[in-house]
């Protein structure tokens, strides 16, 4: 698996014969002592001057490991780890030491840490210098390109891109960055609504998340690559789980990339330029009145409540920095993930591990997210636990551990957000002008085909009707949709339109 810095400039001055040669020879030893598990070069950049970078790499394994006094020899030349080791795999160390010959002839370190029966890690660090011509491309690129972040906002405004995601608080923050960067998004709760959206809408990448009941993220992508049409069509993933066999999973699936959760709105909107091309993008002029994505987060938190168990901060940074979606996240948190323990015990007792352990990764994903740190390590381990089907002492230690940090955080939001607003009965309409009808109805109609679309902006449609005052009749039904629209599930709520519509005897295809 190889794993590189997007951020390492591409022109640097060293000895790439030397470094290949040492690359190569760490990780064919690598690969020769690994029978099961993974083999991972991973490259970092440590520190950038004007002149120089300083880059480390690491050899990384789960092979057979070494014990520490086959370590203090492992450099030295024409010995082995062990001689039952080179009658099974061949070689006489000399490799090693040669490596550390080229490495300090570069004036660059390299080190070994191993444990015997988990794996071996190598890591060289090296100073290269910059070329005279990466100083011009830097130069030329500060010129001539807007900083990354807004940069790639502008890239994608215009694109219609499908989010594939069963959890609404998830849904909620992916859809509000997204939108914040006039891009459309259409709506898919499980992978098996994916796949016929795919087939009826223009779309110009899909994010996809790889746990959903139904069908998940990876089946999804598979049967969507089956049609030609759709062989190049970019597939992002997005997953909680940031484990490097993951992300390969996710391209060995047919997916481009891979977005961690919870979500970094820079990471997602770089991640998602370099493979989305808005078929319709937006001219510039059109992007001026785009919402801010707020740079310092930490402005906000005065304005929000102190409240024990979560990082303010780090939620806040999953908004973008806005404190009112932030709010609205921390209630749904609370309304959805109350009884999450309880579900994780139901589906324990009916043997559904599967959903057990979803349940937990939900639970997981969406601590992160607010930044209830202490609440997602609880539920990392339960979910880990679910998935090696642990035994029924630990899995009772870790569900109650899990329900008490989740008890204390749901009581202490209580505490802090306020009440819900009550649904006053609005004051008695007039009589509805002809106007006014005309102007109800086709907010109805614009609010259905933007359901019928899984498209968020019903949201505001169905609150110009709720302002509007335009029937006393729609109230009722307003309240119900606005129920169901902010919990996003818009089947029901397109089902609820339709009704209301054959109460009051609007058309809804047709004025």
């Amino acid at each position: 698996l190889m794993e590189t810095d997007a951020n390492i400039p591409p022109i640097l001055v060293g000895d790439p014969l030397r470094l290949g040669q040492i690359l190569i020879n760490l990780a064919n030893n690598a690969v020769k002592f690994t029978e099961q598990g993974e083999v991972a070069v991973v490259t970092r950049m440590l520190a950038q001057t004007a002149h120089t970078v300083r880059l480390c790499f690491t050899v990384r394994d789960t092979g057979i490991g070494m014990t520490a006094q086959q370590q203090s020899e492992l450099f030295r030349a024409f010995t082995q780890a062990d001689a039952s080791i080179t009658r099974k795999f061949g070689g006489t160390g000399l490799g090693l030491a040669i490596s550390k010959r080229l490495v300090e002839m570069m004036h660059g370190t390299i080190q070994a840490a191993s444990t015997p029966g988990v794996g071996s890690q190598f890591t060289v660090e090296l100073a290269l210098g910059m070329a005279k011509a990466q100083w011009t491309l830097e130069h030329l690129r500060n010129q001539t390109r807007p900083d990354g972040a807004a940069g790639a906002r502008a890239a994608l405004a215009g694109a219609r891109i499908l989010l594939v995601e069963d959890n609404e608080l998830n849904q909620q923050v992916a859809m509000e960055l997204l939108e914040q960067a006039h891009i459309t998004v259409l709506l898919a709760e499980n992978g098996q609504q994916a796949v016929e959206m795919v087939s009826r809408e223009p779309l110009d990448g899909l994010l996809m998340d790889m746990q959903m009941p139904v069908m998940d993220g990876l089946t999804a992508t598979h049967t969507i690559r089956l049609d030609p049409r759709f062989a190049t069509l970019p597939i992002i993933a997005m997953t909680a789980n940031a484990m490097i066999g993951d992300r390969e999973r996710c391209l060995a699936a047919g997916m481009q990339d891979h977005i961690a959760k919870p979500i970094e709105p820079d990471k997602l909107f770089s991640t998602l330029a370099r493979w989305i091309k808005p078929a319709s993008p937006l001219p510039a002029s059109a992007c001026v009145a785009a919402r801010p994505v707020t740079d310092t987060p930490t402005a906000h938190t005065s304005s929000l409540p102190d409240i024990p168990g979560l990082h303010t901060q780090v939620g806040l940074a999953h908004t973008g920095g806005n404190p009112v979606t932030y709010l609205k996240l921390l209630e749904k948190f609370h309304a959805n993930q109350q009884d999450a323990v309880q579900g994780v015990r139901a589906a324990l007792a009916a043997r559904d591990w599967q959903t057990a352990e979803r349940l937990a990764h939900t639970l997981k994903g969406v601590a992160a997210t607010i930044g209830a740190d202490p609440l997602c390590q609880n539920a990392k381990q339960l979910e880990v636990a679910l998935k090696d089907q642990a035994d029924e002492t630990l899995l009772a230690t870790l569900l109650c551990d899990t329900a008490g940090e989740l008890d204390r955080i749901c009581a202490a939001l209580v505490q802090a957000l306020p009440a819900p607003p009550s649904d006053a009965t609005p004051p008695e309409d007039p009589v509805a002008t002809d106007a006014q009808i005309t102007q109800r109805n086709a907010l109805l109609r614009q609010a259905f085909a933007q359901l019928t679309l899984f498209d968020a902006a019903a949201e505001q449609t169905l609150a110009i009707l709720r302002r509007e005052h335009l029937s006393r009749a729609l109230q009722p039904w307003l309240t119900r949709l606005d129920g169901l629209v902010g919990q996003y599930d818009f089947e029901a709520a397109t089902t609820t339109l339709r009704a209301c519509a054959d109460a009051l005897d609007v058309n809804l295809e047709n004025p």
